[in-house]
Order: C-alpha cells, then sequence, then structure tokens
C-alpha cells in the first residue's frame, strides 16, 4: 500500500472529511513525511487543512503547547501522526467536546502507515461493536493468560469506547491503525505477568515482570524497571487506567504501542492516566502492558479462549 493510498484511507475511508470542513494535522520531526502525506490527500477535499509542527512531547498523554491545543478545539477534523501519544490529553478530550473528531497516530511507522491500514474497518467495526455490546451488558470481566495472569474486574459503571477507525460522527476520537474495544474497570483484582511491554525501543518492564493489583491499583512489582519507577515516582503512575481487547487481524507485534494494543488475540492492560474515560485520575503517563493469548470471560461467557476470539459478527 502506499502513502498516497493510506493517506486517502485515513481522511476519506476513515474520517469521512468534507470539503467545507477545517482539518489540523499535528506532527513532529520523525512523523512529517506520513504527516505531509497525510495533508496532501486532504488538501484534495479541504482547502482549509494545515500542518502544525511541535516539539516531541516529554511522552504519552503530555500535553501539546496551547496554540495547538486551541487549534484543535475550533476545527472540525484532527489527525495527529506524532511520536507521542495526545489521545491521553485534556487538549484531546477538550477538542473533541467541541465537536471535533480526532485520529491519534502516536509513535506511527511508515511500514506501518503503508501496511497494517490495510484492514477491512468494516469488519474492525463490527467486531468492536459486538464486543461493546457484551461487556456493556456485563458485571465483570476475568482474564487469564498462559503466562500466569489472573485478574478480575468491576465494570458496572465504567466507561468503555471502541476504537473502530470509523470517525464520523461529531465529537469522535479514536487511533489509527484502530482496532480495540477499550475501558476504565472501576476496580482491579488479581496478578499481571507481563509478556510484552515496549514501545520505540524502551522496555518499561521485562517479559516475565510480575505485577500485583489490590483497589484498582499496582500495590507490588517484582523486579526494578521504567514501569516500577513509575509506581514510586510518577503520580498515579499505579493506577490501573484501562483493559483492552485488540481487534485487528492484520496488526502484529512490533514494539510500538500503537499497533501492538490493536492486535487480535492479545488484550492490554495500562498504567497511569484514565482521564479520557471520565474518572478524573491523571498521571504523566499512559503505559499499556501487553497479554498474549488470554483467556477472558464476560461474566460467565467465554468471549476469547486463549486468544481466539470466540464471538461470532
Amino acid at each position: 500500500m502506499s502513502m498516497e493510498k493510506s493517506g486517502s484511507t485515513v481522511i476519506n475511508q476513515c474520517l469521512n472529511v468534507q470539503d467545507e470542513e477545517s482539518v489540523v494535522v499535528i506532527t513532529d520531526a520523525k512523523r512529517r513525511k506520513i504527516a505531509e502525506s497525510i495533508v496532501e490527500e486532504s488538501r484534495k477535499v479541504a482547502k482549509n487543512t494545515v500542518l502544525m509542527d511541535i516539539e516531541e512531547t516529554d511522552g504519552h498523554g503530555s500535553e501539546p503547547p496551547i496554540i495547538v491545543s486551541e487549534a484543535m478545539k475550533k476545527a472540525d477534523v484532527v489527525v495527529a501522526p506524532t511520536t507521542f501519544s495526545l489521545s491521553h490529553t485534556k487538549a484531546r478530550i477538550e477538542a473533541c467536546s467541541e465537536g471535533a473528531r480526532i485520529a491519534t497516530m502516536p509513535g506511527i511507522t511508515k511500514k506501518m502507515f503503508k501496511t497494517t491500514l490495510r484492514a477491512d474497518y468494516e469488519d474492525i467495526r463490527r467486531r468492536c461493536e459486538k464486543l461493546l455490546s457484551m461487556v456493556k451488558d456485563s458485571e465483570t470481566i476475568s482474564v487469564k493468560t498462559p503466562s500466569g495472569t489472573d485478574l478480575k474486574l468491576d465494570v458496572r459503571e465504567g466507561f468503555w469506547h471502541k476504537d473502530t477507525g470509523i470517525i464520523h460522527e461529531k465529537g469522535s476520537f479514536g487511533n489509527l491503525p484502530a482496532g480495540e474495544v477499550d475501558g476504565a474497570p472501576i476496580n482491579m483484582e488479581g496478578k499481571i505477568v507481563v509478556d510484552f511491554f515496549k514501545s520505540g525501543g524502551n522496555v518499561f518492564a521485562p517479559s516475565g515482570t510480575i505485577v500485583e493489583i489490590s483497589g484498582n491499583r499496582a500495590v507490588s512489582i517484582d523486579r526494578e524497571c521504567d514501569l516500577s519507577r513509575a509506581f514510586e515516582n510518577v503520580k498515579n503512575g499505579d493506577n490501573i487506567a484501562e483493559l483492552g481487547i485488540g481487534t485487528n487481524p492484520e496488526a502484529e507485534l512490533v514494539g510500538n504501542i500503537l499497533q501492538d494494543e490493536k492486535v487480535l488475540g492479545t488484550c492490554h492492560v495500562a498504567f497511569g492516566d484514565s482521564t479520557s474515560y471520565g474518572t478524573g485520575i491523571d498521571s504523566e503517563i499512559h503505559w499499556d502492558a501487553i497479554l498474549k493469548s488470554p483467556t477472558i470471560m464476560f461474566d460467565d461467557k467465554t468471549i476469547m479462549e486463549k486468544g481466539d476470539l470466540k464471538v461470532s459478527i
């Protein structure tokens, strides 16, 4: 898939940009070529398309400059191929509340842009909608993995979201490449055994790291690593921010969380900021640990068994 075709997928299929709309594309030096291809395709449809360059932020969830956050609030459409994620920021939340529809693309590479975006997003949409309807009707979720993860979640009042890649409604938001159902648990108890926890060359915790969870907080970790230091030094770094279930059959684990969290046959647990789910718990980080081949149950119904999705669409 060419850069041009991928740019067209973003602008036309995923965001359905119209000629009278204003589009803001936000990027930094490492992702500029991708941003330029999106801008080129956007200007074929909407002349009012602008490219805004920013310095890399301090990390996932860090706020962009004020001039950028203000531009986001005034735009009809925002696309953000950036090194670090703007998904879980106040700027993104406020812009959506003003009606902008937003696609974030944190850490996207040219290879991902040209390959993983080839997925059938209507198929992903159907899979996500089915899972979302099931989780909304459930009271508890359990997650177990071959490596030893054993979790129970209370979800009765949580905020849940489907990331389908189809971002057509005013105020809607999603990642691209897309493909997950995710939400903030009211409570999580149990044990996480990390299977894969790296992005951009940084290993947040080695495979096999054991994290004990109680009261929706990480209460112990069995080795020193970036994650253990975040628990000690970052406000709400130990908060259980999210459970997500991957739904994209084209995605593979590559060491880039934008793609890794979408892999069908995996789920992920995030630590840190969960304000985008309406919890009011903010943090400087939002880090996702990947769990491979999970068995997931919604109440007493098995929806995934050792990574094999059991839900028909």
